[in-house]
């Protein structure tokens, strides 16, 4: 039998689990989930059209190295910042609306 007072392996991690998500509610709350996502987005845009724009000057230098290899750089950057920039926008959740998982849950229920 189990002793009163000790912890099973799946209660520790419950606990853990409730402690990892009040620390990243705290670290990510809506503006700063907001702002990373403004940054990652329009980054990313940025470096998309900056990366066309190099690739545009590599095809009219000649014997030029650096514009080759910054294009490539930019463009391959920019769609992973575009990427994480919305999951950023995602998690953003608006005042006073509640999470998706709660409203279906009071559907299933005829609770409010």
């Amino acid at each position: 039998m189990r002793e009163k007072g000790k912890m099973t392996d799946a209660n520790a991690l419950a606990v853990s689990t409730r402690r990892e998500g009040k620390r990243r509610s705290r670290l990510l709350d809506p503006t700063t989930c907001s702002i990373l996502a403004a940054i990652g987005m329009f980054g990313g845009l940025l470096s998309i059209a900056f990366g066309l724009f190099c690739a545009i000057l590599d095809g009219i230098v000649a014997n030029d190295t650096v514009f080759e290899q910054v294009s490539v750089a930019l463009l391959m950057s920019g769609i992973p910042l575009m990427l994480i920039g919305s999951a950023f926008a995602d998690a953003v959740k608006p005042r006073g609306e509640t999470p998706i998982a709660d409203t279906n849950r009071s559907r299933k229920t005829g609770t409010n």
